[in-house]
């Protein structure tokens, strides 16, 4: 439950800090600092009438943006799903790319929600024992990778070879 009225009197009538309200009401000081921000924003006077309802007072403070508003700026999500099957393509990349070009948009967290909740859509799993000794499943690390010879002064291209057995998960490397 939401403590507006109180934060509110404690920040106008009583003169208190945002940490000081937040110790008082056992919030976090962020929570605080939202509360006033958005009160202010919402050109709601102090004092706030009695016979407002509680529910009508958190509903003009925090004010939701409607979905229409925000429909034209929602990240194409199919695009970024074959978007990251490309090699060295990152989630990260895509973000950033969205954000150049929508600096309205959504922030990062609710971009990787978004992905997240569709990805989730597709996921499709089944359960597969392997008997010890059975199966074991090999790769190469792809581009490769390099090391530094000290002796000859020059950069050494290598592969790197990654195995796993299926039924205990235990790996080797070379």
């Amino acid at each position: 439950m939401r403590k507006l009225r109180e934060i509110l009197r404690l920040h106008i009538e009583s003169k208190l800090s945002n940490q000081q309200i937040a110790d008082a009401l056992r919030i976090s000081k962020t929570s605080v600092f939202n509360t006033l921000s958005r009160f202010k924003e919402s050109e709601i006077t102090w004092p706030i009438p009695e016979d407002m309802p509680d529910t009508e007072l958190e509903a003009r403070i925090y004010r939701k943006e409607s979905s229409k508003d925000k429909e034209g700026i929602l990240p194409d999500i199919e695009y970024i799903h074959e978007e990251l099957s490309r090699p060295h393509m990152t989630l990260e990349l895509l973000w950033n790319e969205y954000a150049q070009n929508n600096p309205e948009g959504l922030s990062r967290s609710s971009f990787y929600r978004h992905y997240r909740k569709y990805r989730k859509g597709l996921s499709v799993s089944m359960k597969v024992i392997h008997k010890g000794g059975d199966k074991v499943f090999v790769d190469y690390s792809g581009d490769g990778l390099r090391y530094y010879n000290r002796e000859t002064g020059k950069w050494v291209e290598t592969e790197f070879f990654v195995s796993s057995w299926g039924a205990s998960s235990h790996s080797y490397a070379e």
